[in-house]
């Protein structure tokens, strides 16, 4: 359903961010007989909605975290884009980017260039951005509409051009 909803408001020219998480929640009514008011509370989807923003701008239309990926059935197509951290929680999310919500080109570019990805990903993590770099320079020339990768691009030459790296933070939009 979500996959089919993101894909129909792509289509009318919306760009809808979904972020799929499994959380405990809060639930119930408040209120009188004359007026009801019905809620659901959850911290740590507060906490996820935070980076909502951040990856509507690096073009993600989709995202599970890794509390999904555990309940999901296999068939589906995704990647591992990195984590976020919630301060607040002391606690990290893995976030990957759902390939389904994507037309069959895009999301056979970034299928084909997952593997060129994912070697990006732990070279930055290694704090080699210098091959990082190279890695997601070579992913966006063949999916140039890939925002993650650009975000990693240019962090990594953002790192490579800092002096001090002091306490290097590898979480996605992450303030460097």
């Amino acid at each position: 359903f979500g996959i089919d909803t993101i894909r129909a408001l792509t289509d009318d020219g919306c760009r809808p961010v979904a972020v799929i998480h499994k959380s405990q929640v809060l639930f119930g009514a408040a209120g009188t007989e004359e007026q009801l008011f019905p809620f659901i509370s959850s911290i740590e989807i507060e906490e996820l909605s935070r980076f909502i923003p951040e990856l509507r701008k690096a073009g993600i239309r989709m995202a599970v975290t890794d509390s999904v990926i555990r309940k999901l059935h296999r068939g589906f197509s995704m990647r591992y884009i990195g984590y976020v951290v919630s301060e607040r929680l002391n606690r990290t999310f893995q976030i990957y980017e759902m390939l389904e919500v994507y037309s069959e080109s895009e999301k056979d570019a970034r299928r084909k260039t997952d593997k060129k990805f994912q070697e990006g990903i732990q070279m930055f993590y290694q704090n080699d951005f210098y091959l990082a770099r190279n890695r997601f320079s070579s992913v966006l020339k063949a999916c140039p509409e890939d925002g993650i990768a650009r975000w990693y691009l240019f962090t990594c030459e953002a790192m490579l051009n800092t002096k001090d790296a002091g306490d290097i933070r590898h979480d996605l939009f992450a303030d460097i």
